[in-house]
């Protein structure tokens, strides 16, 4: 673990509960004094223009900074066979940025809490892939996260949650959200080979059950038991 600094992600699906959970826990930290930033939240919450501007300037600066690196990534994101060429596009531009935020925030010393991290990014473009993908290939080359807490419902109680929320769905909540029992193995064989990835890396990783509400406030008090002692033990 680092020594100025605590990266921590959330994974899960859509509807999982992630954003909800994360954004709790770092406001309710705040008053232990555990300062942790969402470096794409504060993006996301201007207008779709400004997002897109935002992403694109971004894109390109730091491919003109890290020319090599990244057309290796582009390379490597290329043979993976998007199933259309609009989620290579979303795959690859999230990626870089995710990369490219994660190298920036790590540069400066700030401590980190997202569910958008890198993790989630690699997940991504393993599910919208036609060829299997070794996930040992993707995130051996990237600085791994502290802490992931891995954020579980069943498929029952994701599909009711993503009805309630039809227009604000993300790519892959659309997909998963569908009736397609391909889709939806496959998407758990992914976070199960993440999962012992992360495991056998010997990264913190703790996987919750939030498939009932009422299990919101004991989910938030274990989560953030977890990162104070990690804070008081740097």
């Amino acid at each position: 673990m680092s020594n100025n600094h605590l990266m921590i992600e959330f994974i899960g699906y859509s509807g999982s509960g992630k954003s909800t959970i994360s954004k709790q826990v770092a406001e309710e930290l705040r008053y232990s004094h555990i300062i942790l930033d969402n470096f794409i939240s504060n993006k996301l919450q201007k207008s779709y223009l400004y997002r897109v501007i935002w992403k694109v300037k971004f894109i390109v600066k730091e491919i003109v900074l890290h020319p090599v690196f990244y057309l290796k990534q582009i390379n490597c994101i290329l043979k993976t066979k998007q199933n259309t060429f609009e989620d290579f596009i979303k795959v690859t531009s999230n990626w870089i940025i995710i990369i490219g935020q994660w190298q920036k925030n790590k540069k400066m010393g700030n401590s980190i809490i997202s569910d958008q991290g890198i993790i989630q990014a690699a997940w991504s473009i393993f599910f919208s892939a036609k060829e299997d993908i070794c996930v040992e290939k993707y995130l051996d080359q990237i600085e791994l996260p502290d802490m992931v807490f891995y954020i579980k419902v069943n498929r029952e109680i994701m599909n009711l949650r993503l009805a309630k929320r039809i227009t604000k769905q993300s790519r892959m909540g659309k997909k998963i959200n569908f009736d397609n029992e391909g889709i939806y193995l496959k998407s758990i064989d992914i976070f199960n080979k993440i999962e012992n990835y992360l495991n056998n890396c010997n990264v913190s990783l703790t996987v919750i059950d939030n498939n009932y509400s009422d299990s919101l406030f004991n989910n938030k008090e274990i989560i953030k038991h977890q990162i104070i002692n990690s804070y008081n033990q740097k």
